[in-house]
């Protein structure tokens, strides 16, 4: 009786039919090989020295800013020269596990010694098995077999007895080019995504530098920009934590925000609310307020959407005359690595009322505050869209696989 194993995905391209057959790895490579026990040197403009360090968390794609060589006698070392067919494995350390498929544009490159090649033999598509090392029951495989008494570690022999289901050459050609054009999308919104973030890194420099400043109506200039102290143009107050007896038993209706929820810009809901009873020493917050974290998460910023409440760790700010616009604020204080203000605590670095007053802001006239915090409005909208389209085709993938992968 044959011992093999066979299963057929939930979704499939037309016209294949054929059941996929479990095999290892060691089953779908030519071998598995340890890289060149080499240090790094400046790079040659030629030979390239691929590291566990320089294959990217997210993509997994080698990066290319920063090359190196490989310090060795190189007229020796083909045998560490990737060819396409190859993928690389990362075999200890807190990057156990990770993966990189060698591709040509890549350039003439060498594998370092805390890296297994394995050279998949032409019967099988790289791209297919390679996409096999992204799924979850690859991150579980990695996650049991690594386990190690120092630090954690997989080698060859172990990465040789991953189990993978197969399915025809040409079904794996299919799906292997289906899921690097979504690579190549997802990359492509990545990088869309770093430039608009890049852009407003920049943008905040030069204007609150004022290297860039913006004209009125007529052209003209506006007037010079003041310095003040945040305590001379805001009234800081702190939130409030009900007693740890109260804390297990949220309810109510009143929305109570603590730091975790400040992960976008603007907050318009969270899934915390307080009763009556443990807020009657709280401070409300009223809707379209500046907030910001100032303990232990310094500096997370967040505009509230709705009156709510806040836990002790965040600050809320109420404008004086000088400041109209939260918008403003929350482009400034973005800019600056508020961390510095405060004190080093056992715990890690925060700050106090009084740190906070300490803040020293710039001020430009009103007209100008607006024209900054429109800028900044539509770039931060921008980033937003184009983050919600990396995480769209993120998500799509991960269905993708869930579904169309064994």
């Amino acid at each position: 009786m044959s011992s093999k194993k066979y299963k057929t995905p939930a979704i499939r391209f037309k016209g294949f039919t054929d059941n996929w057959e479990q095999r290892k790895l060691r089953d779908l490579a030519e071998s598995f090989n340890y890289g060149l026990n080499a240090s790094a040197i400046e790079f040659d403009g030629e030979n390239k020295y691929i590291r566990i360090t320089d294959i990217d968390d997210k993509s997994h794609k080698f990066i290319q800013s920063g090359l190196t060589t490989p310090n060795a006698e190189l007229s020796n070392a083909d045998d560490y020269l990737l060819k396409e067919g190859d993928i690389l494995f990362a075999r200890t350390g807190a990057s156990v596990g990770k993966t990189y498929q060698y591709e040509r544009l890549d350039g003439k490159v060498y594998y370092a010694g805390f890296l297994i090649r394995a050279r998949i033999k032409s019967e099988f598509d790289t791209s297919f098995i390679f996409q096999n090392t992204l799924t979850e029951r690859y991150k579980n495989f990695i996650k049991i077999t690594s386990q190690r008494s120092g630090q954690p570690g997989v080698n060859a022999q172990e990465y040789a007895n991953f189990s993978i289901l197969v399915p025809t050459r040409e079904e794996q050609v299919t799906l292997g080019d289906f899921f690097k054009q979504l690579d190549t999308a997802i990359a492509l919104h990545q990088r869309q995504l770093d430039n608009y973030k890049e852009l407003k890194k920049a943008m905040l420099q030069k204007i609150f530098n004022q290297e860039l400043r913006f004209k009125d109506q007529d052209g003209n200039d506006y007037p010079d920009w003041d310095e003040k102290k945040m305590g001379e143009i805001a009234k800081i107050r702190t939130g409030y934590t009900p007693p740890r007896k109260d804390k297990n038993n949220f309810g109510g209706d009143i929305i109570w925000i603590s730091v975790a929820d400040m992960k976008t810009k603007y907050i318009y809901d969270t899934k915390e609310y307080l009763s009556e009873k443990d807020v009657r020493e709280a401070k409300w917050i009223e809707a379209d307020t500046l907030i910001m974290s100032f303990k232990l998460s310094v500096g997370v910023l967040a505009i509230t959407k709705i009156k709510c409440m806040s836990n002790e760790a965040i600050a809320n700010f109420k404008w004086k005359n000088d400041i109209t616009n939260n918008e403003y604020m929350y482009a400034y204080l973005s800019s600056q690595d508020i961390s510095t203000y405060g004190n080093n605590a056992s715990q890690g670095i925060s700050l106090n009322n009084e740190s906070l007053r300490k803040i020293r802001v710039p001020v430009p006239c009103k007209e100008e505050q607006q024209k900054i915090a429109e800028f900044f409005t539509l770039l931060d909208k921008k980033v937003e869209s184009v983050k919600k389209g990396v995480e769209l085709f993120k998500e799509q993938k991960k269905v993708f696989m869930q579904q169309m992968f064994l």
